[in-house]
């Protein structure tokens, strides 16, 4: 299993208390998602670039190959990408214009990609990502979590890929 794309900010307590008082005044679960908000208004500004740190998505032979940090997922067909957009907006609890549905906690969706499966979905606040390969038994494979905002932004990144925003 990869590293966790997770990493600690250290801040004295007060601040900490102040980031949770923020973030209920907004509505928000915590202060995590204060900065993700925060983060996501600065690239709505252009004050950083619509980029995602350690996310891939290249063009091999007319497939997709596309990785998080250290997990990279089995080649697939734009079809297969564009789908995998869409499951990401819902997990993340967003709507894909074109395939409107929600995604709540519970059972994840499998996309089957012939001998690889990838099964995404909400765990707790956050999503997991399961990637299967051939051989793989049960509980193997590659797992890892992130955010709901991570997640929207990776849909966003895969659509820029086919321009489509």
């Amino acid at each position: 299993m990869a590293a966790s794309p997770r990493s600690t900010v250290s801040l004295p307590r007060v601040r900490i208390q102040q980031l949770e008082m923020i973030a209920e005044k907004r509505g928000l679960l915590n202060p995590a998602a204060l900065i993700e908000t925060w983060i996501a208004r600065s690239i709505a500004e252009g004050e950083i670039p619509d980029l995602v740190p350690g996310f891939s998505c290249q063009t091999v032979g007319g497939r997709f190959l596309i990785s998080i940090a250290e997990n990279v997922f089995p080649l697939m067909s734009p079809d297969h990408a564009r789908l995998l957009a869409t499951i990401l907006s819902a997990v993340a609890g967003e709507t894909d214009p074109k395939f409107p549905f929600q995604m709540p906690a519970g059972r994840p969706i499998v996309l089957d990609l012939g001998e690889h499966k990838v099964a995404i979905g909400r765990a707790g606040r956050g999503v997991q990502f399961h990637l299967k390969a051939p051989g793989d038994g049960e509980g193997e494979g590659q797992i890892f979590a992130t955010s709901p905002a991570f997640v929207a932004d990776l849909a966003r990144a895969i659509r820029v890929e086919f321009n489509e925003h």
